[in-house]
């Protein structure tokens, strides 16, 4: 039976401080995602299970974990470790950090030469500005809560497109997901985000732009999913 994940941080004085003691199945029910991911990622396997009003903590908690070199089960779907499965591209660039502190997956990994202004926030993370970049695409969605078998994302500009993509943090593959639009919000198979969780920010695009994508970008069909 899975345990409150806020209920263990009320229990925890100093997450930091937590050691590799052995953990039950957590549910994510915190927006405190910093706090839990102190304790978790000290931890060689995970296993979540998702609070529909807390997609988004879940799908963040899960992506920094797994790019931390944890395995990570989520609803009972085996996830495990994200690696670099080609070469990274080079951005050097400097960006600004996010005003939300849960999103976790917001930076890249420091080979891509990507340097922080911690005096400017900015609403895109980098790995959506890249797909953006590429795709001539300003929009992008935010899944933040699930309502039955899917995901539900706020939407920010327009919509449109037939799937949403997300890359990794070496931007050398990406979690690729089925969309479809209902008003300002846009639908995902939830399953579907729970196979490869990498973050909750995503750009849609159409099968031309993903394309694009595909060639810029050097990805194959093994680094997607």
């Amino acid at each position: 039976m899975a345990v409150s994940a806020s209920e263990l941080l009320a229990r925890v004085r100093s997450p930091m401080l937590f050691g590799r003691r052995p953990l039950p199945p957590l549910k994510v029910d915190t927006r405190d995602v910093r706090a839990l991911f102190a304790i978790l990622h000290k931890q060689d396997s995970v296993e979540l299970h998702l609070h529909e009003d807390y997609l988004l903590e879940l799908l963040e908690l899960a992506g920094a974990l797994r790019e931390s070199k944890k395995s990570v089960r989520i609803e009972g779907i085996e996830t495990g470790p994200e690696g670099p499965p080609g070469r990274p591209i080079v951005l050097n660039m400097i960006y600004g950090t996010p005003r939300d502190p849960r999103f976790l997956t917001w930076f890249v990994h420091p080979d891509l030469g990507v340097s922080y202004d911690r005096s400017k926030t900015v609403e895109m993370d980098v790995r959506a500005l890249v797909v953006s970049s590429v795709t001539g695409r300003s929009t992008y969605v935010v899944f933040e809560r699930a309502e039955g078998e899917f995901a539900v994302g706020r939407v920010v500009g327009k919509e449109g497109g037939e799937v949403a993509v997300r890359p990794n943090m070496w931007l050398t593959g990406a979690s690729i997901v089925s969309l479809r639009w209902d008003g300002r919000e846009a639908l995902a198979p939830l399953r579907e985000l729970l196979r490869r969780p990498l973050g909750a920010t995503y750009v849609p695009v159409n099968g031309t732009e993903l394309s694009v994508l595909f060639k810029a970008m050097g990805w194959r069909s093994r680094g997607l999913g």
